[in-house]
């Protein structure tokens, strides 16, 4: 009996002191937020901090889900492509981007694969119910990867040094253009052994500033003259545009 007992000192032992050097964890955003200016075309946030030195981390970027309404296309008769029907996706999030590192391996075959995008399939709802469900997250996700806005990237969560049991971490997410202006989630996940034992996460805020924050309060509250000023700027545009390849002797 004392045998079972010591296993099960042991035992509590080990598993509190796992919890408090989870407990550990630490992540910090730099920068903390982002903002759109006019010339901006995507940047970069480091993250970094700290875990348990036998475990690994990922890092997820994600936006809130919204809802969307698209065509479905297939072939009618066999010939010509054509709308077949309608189909809407509710709770789809605007971005997914996953960060993993080399040792961790392939992520849907670890603990962490619920931050990779396969579950996608148990975040996002297609209606009507009666569609392929698999089918359709697959082509909509493979749309959002063209886009930059979905992606899992292997190899990129880097290991520093490691002292008193813990080591720290670091990734560098891109951010790309098409990731628009709203409140993101940065969520780190720890992984040892075939679980995640702690989970934290942090707001990013893309924000819009000078000329594109006036542009879309513009828009909001004065769509006609907003419709008005973006003709005037397409059409100036297109003016420069031609004077710079006249200059030029025109397009070969």
């Amino acid at each position: 009996m004392n045998k079972y007992i010591h296993i099960l000192i042991c035992t509590s032992l080990l598993l509190v002191f796992q919890a408090a050097m989870a407990a550990g964890a630490t992540m910090e955003l730099k920068p903390a937020g982002i903002e759109i200016t006019t010339f901006y075309n995507g940047t970069t946030v480091t993250i970094e901090g700290q875990i348990p030195a036998d475990a690994e981390a990922v890092i997820r970027v994600s936006g809130e889900g919204e809802e969307l309404h698209l065509k479905k296309k297939g072939k009618v008769g066999g010939l010509l492509w054509m709308n077949t029907g309608d189909v809407s996706l509710e709770n789809a999030p605007k971005t997914y981007m996953t960060y993993t590192s080399a040792s961790l391996g392939d992520i849907n075959a670890s603990a962490a694969q619920t931050y990779g995008l396969k579950a996608l399939k148990d975040r996002i709802t297609v209606l009507p119910e009666s569609e392929d469900k698999e089918f359709i997250i697959g082509e909509f996700v493979k749309l959002k990867k063209k886009d930059g806005l979905y992606n899992v990237n292997p190899n990129t969560v880097s290991y520093g040094t490691v002292a008193q049991g813990m080591k720290s971490f670091t990734v560098t997410a891109v951010i790309p253009p098409r990731m628009g202006k709203g409140d993101y989630s940065v969520d780190m996940g720890v992984v040892q052994g075939n679980k995640i034992v702690d989970q934290l996460s942090q707001s990013l805020q893309v924000i819009q500033v000078g000329f594109p924050a006036k542009l879309t309060k513009l828009a909001f509250q004065n769509p006609l003259l907003h419709g008005i000023m973006a003709v005037i700027i397409a059409i100036a545009a297109g003016l420069f545009m031609g004077v710079v390849f006249k200059s030029k002797g025109g397009a070969h």
